[in-house]
């Protein structure tokens, strides 16, 4: 059994190459014993790509926005 700890981290960002993927890059070079695996494939989930609502955008997007 392994002795390192391990951590699953999730961006936030579904954007290539966003500031929560570079801030966890940097983390993780300089991190020591602890095993991370970074789930960064949030885009295929359609709720995490804003693009998915720019053409056919549901009422409530539009409300929200105008806020």
């Amino acid at each position: 059994m392994s002795s390192k700890t391990k951590i699953l981290i999730i961006i936030g960002s579904a954007s290539e190459n966003s500031s929560n993927q570079r801030l966890m890059d940097q983390i993780l070079e300089k991190t020591g014993p602890v095993n991370f695996l970074m789930y960064d494939n949030l885009s295929v989930l359609p709720h995490f790509d804003t693009a998915l609502t720019d053409n056919h955008t549901p009422e409530e997007v539009l409300k929200s926005r105008l806020r």
